[in-house]
């Protein structure tokens, strides 16, 4: 299983600094401020965690996890946004998505909690699968 990060946002700046959240965590991550490139390179490389921001041009976040979840049901998504509200926390996590964070982040502590709870959990399936 690909257990490289992909993060998708439109904005620069937020790639940037989570870019160099992970890298200090030694997680592997690539980024892409393109939905529709990100979706792509998914479906090549069969990734397993991806961090999404929900409001970008070409393709949303909600489309794009809806698009993901098509293809790679188990794929854990963690949804980013700077437009909270409860029905759209509602809506991602109905649709697949294993946590929600909201911009902007006072610390990026959380989400690189959840990214290695989702790593220890593809790990688990890793070894259930080789038994």
């Amino acid at each position: 299983m690909n257990k490289q990060v992909v993060v998708v946002d439109d904005e620069q700046d937020i790639l940037d600094m989570l870019r160099r959240a992970f890298t200090l965590e030694d997680i592997d991550c690539i980024c892409f401020n393109d939905s529709v490139e990100a979706l792509e390179f998914i479906k090549k490389n069969n990734n397993m965690i991806a961090v999404i921001d929900i409001k970008m041009p070409k393709m949303s976040g909600i489309q794009l996890l809806n698009e993901i979840k098509k293809y790679n049901p188990l794929c854990n998504i963690i949804i980013i946004t700077g437009f909270s509200s409860m029905a759209r926390v509602v809506e991602c996590l109905g649709g697949g998505a294993i946590d929600y964070f909201v911009k902007p982040f006072k610390t990026t502590d959380d989400i690189i909690v959840a990214l290695k709870q989702c790593m220890e959990r593809l790990n688990r399936w890793e070894e259930a699968i080789s038994k």
